[in-house]
């Protein structure tokens, strides 16, 4: 059994640099197993090798790069095993070998099938201007039909058996084509009907699909929660943050999972571990957004290179802004504390500087909020609350601070950022354990 167990949770909004963490650790600690334990192929991990190769981790582990680490995808994550195809096929022309072999699934995981894909293209489309920010990879589909319709879930374990996965895939398809035809009547984009419509009323379409689907996965192993009583080590590798939890984020514009430490606990409880925890939490030196939602301290002026994640896609705009300490408490709330904490993209201060004034960078330490034209307050701390909100963040302005406590920032004395790192550090009354300066294993400090 496992003695030591590290979480790394994102406590933003997403892209926060988690997959550089997994594989700084993987490559540190004693028979690591890295764990995916929510979430589905929507994850966009990158991770570069101090070689130079990258890779955009999605289902298997961000410690793939190091020889002999396994992925184990747990009950908690969403499968995709066509996209899971494009991705071994990445690795396997980086040189892992056969990737597949060192991906092990939870039977138990569910299933996203194409005709749930399709579903959320057509729904996101038909909500006009007012779209989610999907991913456009199924998981909200999947999810919801999951709940309304337990009994037409695909479960992993069902992929040995292409006979009922096709029964399944049949009545998903059946009881899927309505609601399809509605949303569609919203639809402009005439190819994607046209391809949407070729999925839903093909009725060789379930049993093609069942077994390609089977022919995967015969390629990774198919197993209970066993490996990780098995592993040295137990990293856990979170998708999407904090800010985007089915239960704490802001909805709708949320992902349906729970992105905060809740899974991965449940998963070691299932197992009977007693080992060593570690919830270690992540940010950037400064604030992103992929997508549509509520981002006060969004500014448009911020000159920040962004190489992996573009304004294409099914989330659209990548977005910028200042550290939000506001935020950042109320994540770390939501995932019941943290024991360390990691900020990435120090290595940015100097354009965030730039950008702002030259010497300083802004912190938001409060929102001023206007509930009405004659009554204004100031908020510095939002309760942790379930599925709609606090407050319109529409009515918030931010106050920055700029000056007192980072008066004296400038390139002399602070070019490495620790002190920036420590101040936020203070500010979050959290411990700082990881800086990183750069997307590789050898631009991160540990303290």
């Amino acid at each position: 059994m496992a003695t030591h167990a590290k979480i790394v949770i994102d406590l933003g909004f997403g892209d926060a640099g988690k997959g550089t963490l997994v594989d700084h650790y993987a490559r540190r600690l004693e028979g690591p197993l890295v764990v995916r334990f929510n979430g589905g192929a929507q994850a966009a991990h990158n991770v570069i090798t101090p070689e130079g190769a990258h890779h955009t981790f999605s289902q298997f582990g961000s410690g793939t790069f190091v020889p002999g680490v396994r992925t184990y995808i747990s009950a908690y994550s969403l499968f995709d095993p066509f996209a899971l195809v494009g991705e071994a096929e990445h690795l396997t022309a980086l040189g892992m070998g056969n990737a597949y072999s060192r991906l092990m699934v939870d039977g138990r995981a569910t299933v996203v099938t194409p005709f749930h894909k399709a579903m959320n293209h057509v729904r996101e489309l038909a909500r006009g201007t007012a779209r989610h920010g999907t991913c456009g990879m199924g998981i909200g589909e999947t999810m919801y039909e999951s709940l309304v319709h337990p009994e037409l879930t695909v479960h992993v374990s069902d992929l040995r058996d292409p006979s009922l996965l096709g029964t399944k895939l049949t009545r998903i398809q059946e009881a899927l084509l309505p609601e399809v035809h509605t949303l569609l009547a919203a639809v402009t984009d005439r190819e994607l009907v046209k391809r949407v419509m070729e999925i839903f009323e093909s009725p060789d379409e379930p049993r093609a699909l069942a077994l390609s689907m089977w022919e995967i996965a015969r390629r990774f192993t198919i197993t209970d929660a066993t490996p990780l009583k098995r592993a040295s080590t137990l990293i856990f590798e979170g998708a999407q943050g904090v800010l985007l939890d089915e239960w704490h984020g802001f909805h709708p514009h949320t992902t349906w999972s729970k992105t905060n430490a809740d899974n991965a606990l449940a998963v070691l409880s299932e197992v009977g571990f007693t080992g060593e925890i570690e919830k270690i939490g992540v940010l950037r030196s400064y604030f992103t957004r992929h997508g549509e939602g509520p981002f006060p301290t969004e500014d448009a002026s911020i000159l920040v290179p962004e190489p992996h994640n573009g304004e294409r896609g099914w989330q659209g705009r990548f977005r910028r802004g200042w550290f939000d300490t506001i935020l950042a408490k109320y994540a770390i709330e939501a995932t019941g504390g943290i024991d360390s904490f990691a900020m990435t993209h120090l290595d940015m201060l100097p354009a965030l500087q730039k950008s702002w004034d030259g010497e300083h960078v802004p912190i938001a330490v409060g929102y001023r909020y206007n509930e009405t034209a004659q009554a204004e307050s100031v908020l510095t701390h939002l309760d942790v609350f379930p599925r709609g909100g606090p407050l319109d963040y529409n009515k918030c302005t931010t106050n920055f601070l700029s000056g007192g406590i980072l008066s004296q920032w400038d390139m002399q004395h602070h070019a490495n950022g620790e002190s920036f790192a420590r101040t936020i550090a203070d500010m979050l009354s959290v411990r700082l354990s990881i800086l990183s300066y750069g997307p590789t294993t050898g631009d991160k400090v540990v303290l």
